[in-house]
């Protein structure tokens, strides 16, 4: 798996905490456990990798 999986996956955990931590690939799953969410919102995210090496 190349790192940029991991720097999205990040990206979104900092994103939804609003913090500036750095992440190790061994850390994520934590983190993603840890989350908070407000009860009345719904979490989804969908990471895409298209053909051309592009993600979204």
């Amino acid at each position: 798996m190349t790192v940029l999986p991991y720097i999205s996956i990040a990206n979104a955990i900092r994103g939804q905490n609003g913090e500036l931590r750095e992440y190790k690939p061994c850390e994520m799953a934590q983190a993603i456990r840890d989350l908070e969410w407000e009860k009345s919102s719904k979490a989804y995210a969908l990471l895409m990798y298209l053909s051309d090496g592009e993600t979204k």
